[in-house]
């Protein structure tokens, strides 16, 4: 599969890991799965903090605020699974995505490669962008955000909350998956790493074959 990918942020700290996943299946969570996204949200890695402020660090460059309801994914899902003891499952896919940011304390995100057909563009969003995240209609102001782009330059996904019209559901075959980071935590090859445990996480749980991956980053 062609896939091209165009950094076009100013961000010089940012690694943005990327693969495509082909034939996956999207259904509940098998029990085992689970209890690893729960053990795991409960007990954060010793670099927790560490990374967090890295993470805020990285999202301030633009101008965005990664505070409140706006904190990067992987702290919404520990306060969460703090507040709540533990977390709901939401679908196999989604359980890999939220085990592997928790695991590293990195946003993560999974969204259908149905949004961005032959690629992604790397930016910041611009002044008054936003998209919905949820199906009520609740809006993320991406302003000064670094988001993934369709090719049509279209904000899909971000290290905060992903578009509603990018989530998985049973109906996805194709996907796309993106761990974000900074050169502050981890190196080009560390984050190769997490890469690696993602897609092995993925195809054990949800099926389907990897079609593409790379770690993009600013030249």
């Amino acid at each position: 599969m062609v896939w091209n990918v165009s950094w076009n942020s100013g961000n010089t700290t940012a690694l943005v890991a990327l693969a495509i996943a082909q034939g996956i299946h999207v259904f509940p969570s098998p029990a085992e799965l689970g209890k690893e996204l729960n053990r795991t949200a409960l007990s954060p890695p010793g670099n927790a903090d560490i990374t967090d402020r890295a993470i805020r660090d990285l999202l301030r460059m633009g101008g965005f605020k990664p505070a409140g309801r706006n904190r990067p994914a992987q702290e919404y899902l520990a306060r969460m699974a703090e507040s709540h003891g533990g977390l709901s499952s939401i679908s196999n896919a989604v359980d890999v995505n939220n085990l592997i940011s928790l695991r590293h304390h990195l946003p993560a995100s999974v969204i259908t490669a149905s949004v961005a057909p032959g690629g992604v563009i790397i930016r910041e969003g611009r002044p008054g962008e936003s998209y919905p995240f949820n199906a009520t209609g609740q809006e993320l102001r991406l302003d000064g955000l670094l988001c993934l782009c369709s090719r049509d330059d279209v904000p899909v996904a971000s290290p905060v909350k992903d578009a509603f019209a990018s989530h998985v559901d049973d109906s996805t075959t194709d996907i796309i998956v993106c761990v974000y980071s900074s050169v502050a935590v981890t190196s080009v090859e560390s984050l190769n790493t997490i890469l690696d445990e993602y897609m092995d996480l993925l195809f054990q749980y949800c099926g389907g074959s990897l079609s593409n991956r790379l770690i993009a980053r600013a030249e």
